[in-house]
Order: C-alpha cells, then structure tokens, then sequence
C-alpha cells in the first residue's frame, strides 16, 4: 500500500516539473540567430584597443609658442619626435586640426646704440634712455621691433601718446579699444601694453618721466600688434597646415606707424 503511494507522489512531481519547464519555455524569447551567427558561431566578438589619439584631436585649440625661433623646423609639438607620427603632413607638428604654431620671436625692443644720441627735452630723453636699456621688459618681433626703433629716432624721441606729462585722450580710446577685440575674435590681452594690469590702468601710470616713456614705448608696440593683426590675423595660415596656401597681407608697419603719429 506504501509502495502505491509513493508511487503516485512521484509520478505526480515528475508531472508537475514537465509542466513547469513547458510553461517556462513557453514565455521564453528565443531571439533568432543572424547571419553571421549562423556562420561563425554566437562566440563573443574580439574587442579592438582603442586608438590613441594622435595630435591633431587631442584637444580644440592650437598650441600657441613663444619665444622659439621664427622657423620652419621650430614646431614644438610634442609629438615632433615620436616614430608612431601617423599625421596627414609630411612634418610633425604640421597639419589640419590643432597643431602646435610657433609665434614670432620676441626681441628687446631697445638699440644700446643710441645711447651716443641726445634727445631736446626731458621726457623725449626718458624714452631715449628706455629704448638704449637692454633691461627692458617690452619686446616686438623682428618685423615690428626695427620700425619703431627707427620710428623713435626720426622723431627726435618724442612721445606718441602722452600730453602734459600723462597718458593722452587718444592713448585712452585706443585701450578702450583694444579691450573690446574680444568681440572680433582677437585675444584682447595681446593687446595689453607692457606695465598695465588693465586697459584701464593709463591713469595710473603716474607723473614719474621714466613710467611715462616706458608706457609710450609700450603703447607704440602693443598699438603696432594690434594693427597688424587686425588686418592680417593673429596666424600666418600656413605655418598652421601645408595646406593653407593663402597669405593674409598685413598693413606695413611705418604705415601704420605714420598713421598713428599723425
């Protein structure tokens, strides 16, 4: 009697668990095999390493490099060296997208030749001083540097933006202007003459004839910059890729500087 019993319990779970597992595979989406599982299997697909990036994509701006010499083999793109260079120009450091730009070379903006000239008045003779020094902090490329110098000479030294013994009307409209170049795609701050925290700060230069040369000296360069670059642009176009053949005509610099004077 026992027996029969247990006999019956255990044809009932046999039954109960074939019941489950056809209910189960029942509700169960079988998701159909594509082709290529159909040829080559369901095994998971090799991941390919990522690709480094290389130079031109690793970020959105160009590397800006000052004070290296004003040459074609002067890229410092740290990517100059490297054997796995994969760029799209023939040199490192050139090409489309963010390459490394070697700016101009700064140069003292002073001739300790002129230490054997006078100048007719005082603060003429201030800016003569600061133009003989080789302690000076204003500096101009090499194309801008020699203009003013000889600029400066043929004028007897004299001020080009001061009047009674302080910054002029003229000096202040020209940092105010300077200050809104942003607006024109320009980094203003290029354009901030040397010994001036802000646009703003020519009121502050004082009454001091040594301040005041150098502020005019450095007004001079950063109003020459500007000038330039606004009607040339802050790059040469194809020191930033080989193929950029176009070549932005900017002003002369004595052009610009008579334009200034008078």
């Amino acid at each position: 009697m026992k027996n029969k019993l247990l006999l019956k319990l255990l044809v009932a779970a046999i039954a109960i668990t074939f019941a489950g597992q056809s209910v189960l595979a029942d509700t169960t989406v079988v998701k159909k095999r594509g082709f290529f599982e159909s040829l080559f299997g369901s095994s998971p697909r090799r991941q390919r390493p990522p690709r480094p990036a290389f130079w031109w994509n690793r970020n959105n701006d160009v590397n800006i490099v000052y004070g290296s010499d004003y040459g074609q083999d002067q890229f410092n793109s740290q990517d100059n060296s490297d054997a796995n260079y994969d760029g799209p120009e023939s040199i490192p450091g050139l090409g489309m997208g963010n390459p490394s730009y070697a700016a101009p070379k700064q140069l003292l903006l002073a001739d300790p030749a002129f230490a054997k000239l006078t100048a007719a008045d005082g603060q003429s003779q201030a800016i003569l001083t600061e133009l003989t020094s080789l302690k000076t902090r204003i500096r101009a490329p090499l194309d801008e540097r020699q203009p003013i110098l000889d600029f400066y000479k043929a004028n007897g030294f004299k001020p080009l933006w001061l009047s009674a013994g302080a910054p002029s009307e003229r000096a202040k409209a020209v940092l105010a202007f300077a200050a809104k170049t942003d607006e024109d795609g320009l980094d203003s701050l290029n354009y901030l003459p040397v010994g001036l925290n802000t646009f703003a700060d020519a009121a502050q230069v004082g009454n001091d004839p040594q301040k005041l040369a150098q502020f005019d000296i450095a007004m001079t360069a950063a109003a020459l910059k500007m000038a330039r670059q606004i009607s040339g642009g802050q790059f040469e176009p194809n020191r930033l890729s080989l193929d950029n053949d176009i070549t932005p005509e900017r002003v002369d610099a004595n052009v610009a500087l008579q334009v200034m004077a008078y």
